[in-house]
C-alpha cells in the first residue's frame, strides 16, 4: 500500500483525530441534490442552504427538498441515504444507524470525508475542473487509432465483478466494440461485444473461475487500426487477499449496496491500490445515482490521478 506508507504518520494522526471529532459531530455531509436546507441549534436559529462536506451535530435539523438526494456519513463509517423530501433531525437519524462501531469502517470513511474537504473547493467548480482534466485526455487520444484502456498495463484485482473502460474512438457513428478474454497462453476464453465504451466481467464465471491471469484487448468491429494494446488483470491470490476481504466484509456489513455504499468501497480499493476494483465501484455509484455531482467529481479526480 504505497499511499499508506508514503503518509503513515499523516494518517495516524488523522484516525486519531477523527475518533475524537467522531464525539461532536453525528455525521458528514458527503453528497446533497436538490434545495436542501439546514439548521444548526448550536450556532444560529434560521435555515440555510445545505453544504457538501458540513458536518451534522445531534441537535441540528435539516430540510430535505423535493427531487434531493443526501448521503451522509455517521462517524462510525456507516452511510446513510436520504431520498425523501421531508424534515428530520440529526438524532432521528442517528436512530437509523444500527448500533456498534467498525474501526474498518471509520478508517475509510474517513479517508473519504478527507477526499470531500481537500482544499474547502466548491464541489461543481471541483467537478468541471476534473472534468476537464479527463476531457483532455479524450482530446488528446481522439486523433490516435489506438484503443486507450483506463487501467494501468498489467493490475490485481479482488472482483469478482470488474468493470473495463476505455477512451471511445473518434469516429462519426457510434462504433461497436470487441472485447477478447485470453488466458496466459493466448488462448481465447471469451469474446464480447458492447456499443457503450465499457464492460463488466464476472471473473467467477465457469469460463474464468480457474484463470489466475486474463489478457484481453478492445477494438473496433470492423476497424483493424482501432485497437489497443494488450491489458493483463491477476486476481488477488488467496493468501494475500483474506486481510483484505476481511476488511471488506466490514465495509459491506455496514452498508447496504447503495451508491454510498459503493464509493466507500471505492475509497477502500484505491487506499489498497485495487484500482480496477476502484473502477468497478465508482461506476456502480455514478450508475445507482447519476445525477450525484459529487460522486462524478471523485470518479474523475481518481481517473485524473492515475494517468493511465
Amino acid at each position: 500500500m504505497k499511499r499508506l506508507n508514503t503518509s503513515i504518520v499523516f494518517l495516524m494522526l488523522s484516525l486519531m483525530m477523527s475518533q475524537v471529532r467522531g464525539q461532536d459531530f453525528a455525521f458528514r455531509v458527503l453528497a446533497s441534490k436538490g434545495d436542501n436546507q439546514v439548521k444548526a441549534r448550536e450556532i444560529e436559529d434560521v435555515w440555510r442552504p445545505l453544504k457538501t462536506g458540513e458536518k451534522l451535530k445531534a441537535g441540528d435539523e435539516i430540510k430535505a427538498a423535493e427531487d434531493t438526494y443526501l448521503g451522509l456519513v455517521h462517524h462510525s463509517g456507516k452511510t446513510l441515504e436520504i431520498k425523501q423530501a421531508g424534515h428530520y433531525t440529526a438524532s432521528q437519524l442517528v436512530d437509523l444507524i444500527k448500533k456498534g462501531e467498525s474501526t474498518v469502517l471509520g478508517k475509510y470513511a474517513n479517508f473519504l470525508m478527507t477526499k470531500m474537504s481537500e482544499e474547502e473547493q466548491d464541489v461543481v467548480k471541483d467537478y468541471r475542473r476534473y472534468q476537464n482534466a479527463t476531457g483532455a485526455v479524450k482530446r488528446a487520444m481522439s486523433s490516435a487509432t489506438a484503443l486507450k484502456v483506463l487501467m494501468p498495463q498489467t493490475t490485481t484485482v479482488l472482483g469478482p465483478m470488474v468493470t473495463i473502460r476505455w477512451i471511445e474512438a473518434d469516429l462519426p457513428e457510434k462504433p461497436a466494440y470487441v472485447v477478447t478474454l485470453k488466458d496466459k497462453f493466448s488462448k481465447t476464453i471469451k469474446t464480447l461485444k458492447t456499443k457503450e465504451p465499457f464492460i463488466t466481467i464476472g471473473l467467477e464465471e465457469s469460463a474464468m473461475a480457474n484463470q489466475d491471469l486474463i489478457i484481453f484487448d478492445v477494438r473496433v468491429a470492423g476497424k483493424k487500426r482501432y485497437r489497443s494494446e494488450e491489458y493483463g488483470i491477476k486476481k488477488l491470490d488467496v493468501k494475500g487477499g483474506e486481510d483484505l476481504k476481511e476488511e471488506l466484509a466490514a465495509i459491506n456489513e455496514g452498508n447496504v449496496q447503495s451508491a454510498m455504499g459503493y464509493l466507500l468501497k471505492a475509497t477502500f480499493f484505491e487506499e489498497n491500490e485495487l484500482l480496477l476494483d476502484a473502477i468497478t465501484a465508482y461506476e456502480k455509484a455514478i450508475d445507482l445515482e447519476p445525477e450525484v455531482a459529487e460522486f462524478k467529481m471523485l470518479y474523475s479526480r481518481f481517473i485524473s490521478a492515475q494517468k493511465f
